[in-house]
Parts: structure tokens; sequence; C-alpha cells
């Protein structure tokens, strides 16, 4: 089988992600797997693909930045382009409006498009055409199916719900790393709560800072460790010198490459509505580095935190529940260990990126049948 993922992005965040490991999992099973991203704007996601012997010719622009010669011309190779291959994967509005514009001429080829953000799912009649008019569409959570069906009357069986993966080999417990980034970072006596998100309006990290406010009226000790960067950062920071957080919030910045050293120096995690990525794969990560959960109630992470076995649940805009989902862990800090070690099993058991490729593959096969 021969598969071409589309992905309008630059950068390793949102869709890009997730297109990636299928890729890589879909190779992994002995399919011609490809990939094209954005060529247009700067961005990480090239030398990230090179890292990963992952290649991405340039003979796209495949960008929302794109001029107009440069659309004509994706739309003038796209035909050609398709026509050597059996299914088309297709992960934002850009890509996926280019492809089945240049499918026509390449009628062979199935149309696939993975909803990544919940907005992708907003009525609207052009949209609802282009989601109509894909052969299948993956989607991450059960709202999302949901909504697909009721919104866009979309027939269940061109559906597939394709929870997010984990790999086991980057995400893991580390006591080691624990005790070095616990020591080097001053977080000794101190129960961490920390969230892996970009800085950005909707992610709810102010509920986060006022979740833990109130918290640490009964936990002095809790400290809110927020992981990332982004445009709503000097916000954030301002609201962190209030008095009520005074020296109880740490930025440490993006990580990469040392993310599960950071993951396994923590206590717990916290994520209350998903990003750009609605597998809300950050969860999946935390659970696999053996941690509990303080999630959102909606969406994937509803489906993937199991409520007093694997982490908590709370209203996502309710900083009191928030709260007292800090304080109830950082209290027992035994069973904070047992959910952590019950999600660490679930994340390998349901997760694992195998499971997923494998589920993908069934449904192209499905689709060419």
């Amino acid at each position: 089988m021969r598969v071409l993922h589309l992905v309008s992005s630059p950068t390793l965040t949102g869709a890009a992600e997730p297109a990636l490991d299928m890729v890589l999992g879909l190779r992994a099973l002995g399919v011609q797997a490809d990939l094209r991203i954005d060529r247009v704007r700067e961005g990480n996601l090239a030398g990230v693909l090179a890292q990963a012997q992952v290649e991405a010719p340039a003979d796209l622009a495949l960008s929302t930045k794109a001029g107009p010669a440069q659309i004509v011309g994706d739309l003038l190779r796209l035909p050609q382009l398709l026509a050597g291959y059996d299914v088309v994967h297709t992960h934002m509005s850009h890509d996926h409006a280019l492809a089945a514009v240049a499918r026509a001429s390449a009628p062979s080829v199935r149309l696939v498009r993975s909803v990544h953000a919940a907005r992708v799912l907003a009525p609207g009649l052009a949209r609802g055409w282009v989601l109509r008019d894909a052969d299948g569409l993956t989607v991450a959570c059960r709202d999302h199916r949901d909504r697909l069906r009721r919104d866009h009357g979309v027939p269940a069986t061109r559906i597939l719900r394709l929870p997010g993966s984990v790999s086991p080999a980057r995400f893991f417990p580390d006591p080691a790393a624990r005790a070095r980034v616990r020591t080097a970072e001053g977080w000794a006596g101190r129960f961490c709560v920390g969230c892996v998100a970009r800085f950005q309006a909707g992610r709810r990290h102010e509920v986060l800072m006022d979740a833990a406010a109130l918290a640490r009226r009964q936990v002095p000790e809790l400290t809110l460790v927020l992981i990332g960067h982004g445009e709503t950062e000097a916000a954030l920071r301002q609201r962190a010198a209030a008095p009520d957080l005074a020296g109880a919030v740490v930025f440490t910045g993006y990580k990469r490459a040392d993310l599960n050293d950071y993951l396994s120096a923590l206590d717990a995690a916290a994520w209350l509505v998903p990003g750009n990525d609605a597998t809300s794969r950050s969860v999946l990560q935390a659970m696999a580095a053996g941690l509990p959960v303080i999630g959102g109630d909606e969406g994937a992470i509803r489906e993937a935190v199991r409520p007093g076995r694997t982490g908590l649940l709370a209203a996502p805009d309710d900083p009191g529940a928030v709260a007292a989902a800090m304080v109830a862990l950082a209290l027992d800090p035994g069973r904070a260990e047992g959910m952590g070690l019950r999600g660490l099993a679930r994340a390998r058991r349901l997760y694992h990126p195998s499971l997923r490729a494998r589920r993908l593959l069934a449904f192209y096969r499905r689709i060419l049948s």
C-alpha cells in the first residue's frame, strides 16, 4: 500500500506530530508512507523529520501563507503526485481542500482526513461538504465522532475513532532523572504539578494558576510547573508574581529532548482542555511517565483518564474543582502513586504506537475495498 500524508505546518505542533507518528507507525508495518509539509514558513519540523530519517520533498508549497502562484502550482502538481498513491491522508483544512480539488484528476486515490481540533467540526455549509466528501475521517474521541454524524451528516462507516499514542521508549518513569532534575531545580520537599502546553489563549493556564493558589491554602508546598512557551507567557508571569502565588510557579521553558526527565520529576500532571492535537498526547505522555493526571472533563482527556483509578477529572473552568483535585493527590501521595502506576499500565496497554498504526492500516484497507 502507498499512502501520502499532507500536513500544511512547518512546526512540530498540533497536527504535525500525530501525522509524523502515523507515518512512522505505518512504515514499521511495511507500508510506503510518505509526507509533505509546509515549505513556505520557517519552523522546526524539517529538522525533526531529518533526525527521524523521514524524507519530505519540497515539491509542494503546502502553506496557508503561499501566494496565488504557489497555490496554483500545488493544484497542478498534486494530481500527478496523487496518481502514485492509494490513499492521501490530510491533516489540516488547507491541505484537505487542495487534495479534495486535486483528486478530481486522480479519481482512484482515496481521501482521508484526520480531525485534530474541535474547531474543524464547527457547523458550516462549505466545511460540511468538504468533510462529507472524504472517503474516511479519523477522530480522537467519541464526542468528535458524534459531532461529525450529527452536525455534518457523515456516515458512521466512514469514521474511525483513533485515540492517540505514546512511545514507551521515549516516555517512561525515570527515577535517576527525577532525582537529578529535582535537585537541580530545587524542588526537594515540594509537591509538583506540571502542565506541558503552549502558552496561548484558551489553554486554561490561568485556571491552573488560580487553582494552585487555592490549593496552597491547604498544601503550602504545592508548586505549579509550566513547561512550554508562547504568546501569553508575559501575562502568565505577571499572574505568577501575585502574592497568592509568589514563588509557587516555575517556568521551565520549552522541553523536547529532556521532556521525559521533567515529567519524571513531577508528582502529578494537569491538562484541562485539548489543544491543537485533539488526542491530548501530553496526557498520554504523562501517564506513560507514571504520573496521576488531573484532567478536564471533556474530549479525549475524559476518555484517557479513569477517575479515581489513573487520575481525577474536574470541570475545566472551575478553579475550585481543580484545586480540590490537587489537594486530594498532594495529601495522599500513596494514592497518587497508585494512580500513576495504573495510568502507566493503561498507556502501555491501550496507547502503544503499533496498536494505533494497525487500526489505521485496517481502516485504509476497508476504504480501499
